[in-house]
């Protein structure tokens, strides 16, 4: 093999590797139970309120006919926390908290954890 093709391999090589550790985001997920005092409320707005109270990034996507809210640019690389809500056929909410940077002051769980509590407070509140 001559020089120029293992400059290649290697030079993909490298590019492979960094692809593969870009793509991984520490990630926690949460199933949250709406308990009977929220039926009827609309829980992705309560959700937009718990993130926003939780220091998470503005919505990036609000889709309310098939039940999912995003903040951030969930899904893709990005400085800081991502996060996803999802409501599920059994009325459920599935909650997702990406850290896409190491340069933020909470791990994944802590800040999922400060999510689900946030969310979880306006959840149990009387209209």
């Amino acid at each position: 093999m001559n020089k120029s093709c293992i400059q290649i391999v290697l030079l993909a090589s490298v590019v492979g590797a960094l692809v593969a550790a870009c793509a991984f985001a520490p990630t926690a997920t949460h199933t949250v139970a709406v308990p009977a005092v929220a039926q009827g409320r609309d829980v992705l707005e309560l959700a937009i309120e718990a993130a926003r109270s939780a220091g998470l990034p503005p919505v990036t996507r609000l889709d309310k006919v098939n039940g999912l809210v995003e903040f951030g640019a969930f899904g893709f690389d990005a400085i800081g926390y991502t996060a996803q809500v999802r409501q599920r056929s059994d009325g459920q909410l599935d909650v997702t908290v990406k850290r896409g940077s190491v340069y933020v002051p909470l791990g994944v769980d802590e800040k999922a954890k400060e999510f689900v509590a946030a969310l979880e407070a306006r959840l149990r509140q009387p209209r």
